[in-house]
């Protein structure tokens, strides 16, 4: 499981919008993370 997302879009949320904008940005790091351990997945199994 990987955390990097959502401490990068919570920390950039922070300074952008105050603690609402680091709820956001947590939230839009944790689909990153999602799609990237998706994405690394898939690539395992296709090759």
């Amino acid at each position: 499981m990987s955390w990097w997302g959502k401490i990068f879009g919570g920390a950039f949320g922070f300074a952008l919008g105050g603690p609402l904008g680091a709820l956001l940005g947590a939230a839009l790091g944790h689909r990153f993370d999602k799609g990237y351990e998706r994405f690394m997945e898939e690539g395992a199994t296709t090759q």
